[in-house]
């Protein structure tokens, strides 16, 4: 059995070459954003970083859950689809990691998330919002700030914005991120990208008309 003082420094080099680990992904996200490269890799590392499964542990990415980044950094694909069985932590990689990977990369874009519900959708929205609002995500995107209410953009649970120093552009007119469920209105609304998580249920899915409103 290992002593306290020797138990106390492996403690303290595990430590060491964790806080070496991160700031060596930090460096790698900073690097990539500068030269505009948003990659699966890159969203790979921001997820390591910043969100941990039930135990505390940061997630790693399954092969399915690497072609899905993959898809989803190539902007030459326009639209994308992507089916699979409940529990396959589609919201986690979509959303916890590529959106908030997403808006640290481009804070003045705009993005939609819509889902089956108004309640649903703004659940997205927040979990968003709470990792921007956390120390690990302003570390990892320094100098990304919130858009407050007294800058003209709204700063809600369904509707809320980021900017370098938290200053918007000169003309800018959309949020960062709003939340749509089925059925709401859009008008008026404009977006880069629009991710729709969980958009179908069995009420609004029971018969082609239902369906043809989705």
């Amino acid at each position: 059995m290992a002593s306290p003082p020797l138990r106390q420094n492996w403690r303290a080099e595990t430590e060491r070459q964790a806080h070496a680990l991160r700031g060596g992904l930090r460096e790698f996200i900073r690097r990539s954003k500068s030269a505009g490269t948003l990659t699966p890799e890159v969203v790979m590392a921001y997820a390591a970083l910043n969100i941990t499964d039930d135990g505390g542990t940061p997630i790693q990415p399954a092969a399915h859950h690497v072609l899905w980044l993959t898809l989803m950094c190539d902007e030459r694909i326009r639209k994308l689809l992507i089916i699979a069985p409940p529990e396959s932590a589609k919201t986690t990689w979509t959303v916890s990691a590529f959106l908030g990977c997403y808006i640290g990369f481009y804070p003045e874009r705009s993005v939609i998330i819509g889902s089956t519900s108004g309640p649903v959708a703004e659940k997205r929205a927040m979990s968003l919002r709470s990792a921007v609002d956390s120390g690990s995500w302003r570390l990892t995107f320094p100098g990304v700030e919130p858009v407050r209410a007294a800058e003209g953009f709204k700063w809600s649970t369904t509707e809320w914005s980021l900017a370098p120093g938290g200053v918007p552009r000169s003309g800018r007119l959309h949020p960062t991120i709003s939340a749509f469920g089925t059925g709401g209105s859009v008008i008026g609304a404009r977006a880069d990208v629009v991710l729709s998580d969980d958009l179908l249920d069995f009420d609004n899915s029971r018969t082609a008309h239902q369906r043809g409103l989705v």
